[in-house]
């Protein structure tokens, strides 16, 4: 009879990626990147999931401690991760991650001080988005129930790639961690690198944006379309970029208003359910340097399923709005 407890962790652990590995492949319901970076034209911002361990590696700036400060996380080529409060990194391992079929499995090193519930695997779908050749952020979608709620509450947030020192990252401590970018966007255009903006403003988040549209009524081409976010605070959906000059058909529009670092969303559409008529939305704008790739819509208080179905993933940014 074999008594070897490491043995017997191991087996349990190949077992359990195995189980996981199933679940989440049967659960897995994701939706064609908005723009696929193997068809995106030069020079434009992009989505691609993840395969493997090498597209991602590097530093990346993330929230952390349950969402209540910022640190780093650094992904190595032979799958193990560290997650930094500070940077340089001193190479502790902490947790690991690999793919399998554009599945990521994330666990928690099993000596290190992780909750013992974080050992057990997390399933992810990872989404890089980039900017032409550079990448820009880092977007997780959970695929299967994790019991690590630590974990599935910090990857609620993308992360953004960072090949600074840390020495110019401050955090305002009266402040909440949500409410402040992990890497504030450069003064100097002249020298662009991944950063982000938390939207105080509507010009903050002007353009034309690509989206899912998930109603049938609306027979969106490939279940996707475009949300115009004029300067003014209006914004128009659309089935092209060239209807969202003004209301197309059913597609909603409305206006947006900005008040304590929240957006105030009202649908000014005639046919707008109850449900669907107002919402209070924290939005987030994801640039390379001054140009903008990604705009995230995080729910504060939104009873709207179709809203809360078509922009669970970043928005992609296609056109300023002219």
């Amino acid at each position: 009879m074999n008594t070897n407890p490491g043995r017997r962790i191991a087996v349990i652990l190949v077992v359990a990626f195995a189980i996981s590995f199933a679940a989440a492949q049967d659960q897995r319901m994701s939706p064609p990147p908005l723009v696929p970076c193997d068809a995106a034209a030069e020079g434009m911002p992009c989505v691609e999931i993840v395969k493997e361990v090498g597209d991602i590696v590097g530093i990346w700036r993330r929230y952390t401690q349950n969402l209540t400060t910022m640190g780093f996380a650094e992904y190595r080529n032979d799958g193990t991760v560290s997650i930094l409060t500070f940077l340089p990194s001193d190479g502790r391992v902490t947790a690991t991650i690999r793919f399998e079929d554009g599945v990521a499995s994330i666990a928690a090193n099993p000596d290190g001080p992780a909750p013992r519930e974080c050992v057990a695997p997390g399933m992810y779908e990872l989404r890089l988005i980039r900017f032409g050749e550079h990448p820009v952020a880092l977007h997780f979608s959970r695929l299967s129930e994790d019991r690590c709620t630590l974990r599935a509450n910090e990857y609620t947030r993308p992360m953004v790639f960072y090949g600074g020192s840390g020495e110019d990252l401050r955090m305002v401590n009266s402040v909440p961690a949500l409410a402040q970018p992990l890497v504030p966007c450069p003064e100097d255009v002249l020298e662009p690198y991944p950063c982000d903006v938390v939207v105080t403003r509507s010009e903050d988040a002007s353009g034309i944006w690509k989206q899912y549209v998930s109603r049938p009524d609306l027979r969106a081409p490939n279940g996707m379309g475009y949300q115009r976010i004029d300067a003014d605070g209006r914004f128009f959906i659309a089935d092209t970029p060239e209807n969202t000059r003004t209301a197309f058909e059913n597609y909603p529009y409305g206006t947006y208003a900005f008040q304590d670092g929240q957006a105030w969303l009202t649908v000014d559409a005639p046919d707008v359910s109850e449900t669907c008529e107002t919402a209070r939305q924290r939005l987030y704008v994801y640039r390379y340097g001054a140009q903008p790739v990604a705009l995230l819509v995080v729910p504060l208080l939104d009873r709207c399923p179709p809203r809360l179905q078509d922009t669970r993933l970043p928005l992609i940014w296609v056109a300023d709005a002219q």
